[in-house]
């Protein structure tokens, strides 16, 4: 496994300075805000790529889903209380056959990928995903894209899609915008959750 510079002292500064403290509870919040919208079957699987700490995969687990998340820092993977359900992965590649999970999430990955990159981990979230897909990203003009109100020196800002490029590649891939999973004024990111078409 390859160093990456999402380590400890990434997780306790900028705009990341909190997250060691509440990402069990976004993880929380996150698992009962998507569970609320899709109704899933017991039996579904949810894969969350870029899983970090892996807050949404251990909610998920406890609320009886099978769950995991793949993750690129070295540091998450060692220390997570999920590390047993995460796996490595450098986007693009995701180690999983096609069609592997009910439910797919990618929550504040893409803002750290060049521009293709991006777009390819988009195609691949929509080849593991057999019923929906939710994103979370920022985008250009939001108010989390600022440096100065949002500090973050590994965000790539130049390389942020916006949200009609997101639903428009999705839904040439056969994946529906179905709506936000949160109002706008409980995230001020795109948050969007898509539907795989029937047919």
């Amino acid at each position: 496994m390859r160093s990456s510079p999402f380590d400890k002292s990434y997780y306790t500064s900028g705009s990341y300075d909190d997250y060691l403290t509440r990402f069990r509870q976004e993880g929380w919040e996150n698992a009962r805000a998507l569970l609320a919208r899709i109704n899933p079957l017991p039996q579904w699987r949810f894969l969350d790529v870029g899983a970090g700490m892996g807050g949404l995969t251990l909610a998920l687990r406890r609320m009886g889903f099978t769950a995991f998340g793949t993750e690129a820092s070295a540091y998450c993977l060692s220390h997570s209380p999920a590390k047993a359900w995460l796996k490595y992965a450098k986007l693009p590649d995701l180690p999983y056959p096609p069609h592997s999970f009910e439910v797919v999430t990618c929550i504040d990955v893409l803002c750290y990928l060049p521009q293709p990159k991006a777009e390819a981990t988009v195609d691949q979230l929509t080849k593991l995903a057999r019923d929906y897909l939710y994103i979370e990203s920022i985008y250009p003009g939001s108010p989390n894209s600022s440096q100065t109100s949002n500090p973050d020196p590994l965000r790539l800002d130049q390389d942020l899609l916006y949200p009609d490029q997101l639903i428009e590649r999705l839904g040439f891939r056969q994946f529906a915008f179905v709506g936000p999973v949160f109002a706008s004024e409980d995230e001020h990111d795109f948050n969007g959750l898509f539907q795989k078409s029937l047919g």
